[in-house]
């Protein structure tokens, strides 16, 4: 049996989580990248007051399936739960032209970006146009042996384009 939960009640608690679970090390990096904190200060980053920003500051996508986010639950807390509120089949975004999977949340977030699947830098380019950034074309690099493995590990947090192969709810 399975414990039904919100989708803003899983993901408070993954961020709860995740803040609870920063070394000190970790939380002065994120103190320092975002100008919080100087690097020569890093007790200050143990202080309760910095509890809330680094918290707020710890963002996921609204585009990982259910699936994935109850696989981390059961392996915090060893409980089978279910997200009530938030389907898979309403992930809507950008898939990545090299991967197929719906990773980007607009047109403007996926230009030059880095597909976190497959690790593709979208810069336009199709097919056998020789791409810059990635130095090869796409069709070249969808035929190396690391792109087929980051698939494969692309399909347990995102929903593909097409839909093959995805978990139905």
């Amino acid at each position: 049996m399975k414990i039904e939960f919100t989708y803003k009640e899983v993901m408070d608690f993954i961020r709860l989580h995740t803040l609870f679970s920063k070394s000190v090390e970790e939380r002065v990096e994120a103190l320092v990248e975002n100008g919080v904190i100087e690097n020569n200060l890093p007790l200050e980053a143990l202080k309760h007051s910095y509890n809330k920003y680094i918290h707020s500051n710890i963002i996921y996508s609204r585009l990982i399936k259910n699936s994935f986010w109850e696989a981390v639950v059961k392996e915090i807390c060893d409980s089978d739960i279910i997200i009530i509120d938030h389907s898979d089949f309403e992930i809507r975004g950008v898939c990545c032209e090299a991967c197929g999977y719906i990773v980007f949340e607009s047109y403007d977030d996926a230009l030059f970006e880095i597909c976190p699947v497959c690790f593709w830098q979208n810069d336009g380019t199709k097919g056998g146009q020789f791409s810059g950034c990635n130095h090869c074309t796409l069709d070249d690099y969808k035929r190396t042996d690391e792109f087929e493995a980051r698939i494969m590990n692309g399909k347990l947090r995102y929903v593909s384009h097409s839909g093959k192969g995805d978990e139905k709810r």
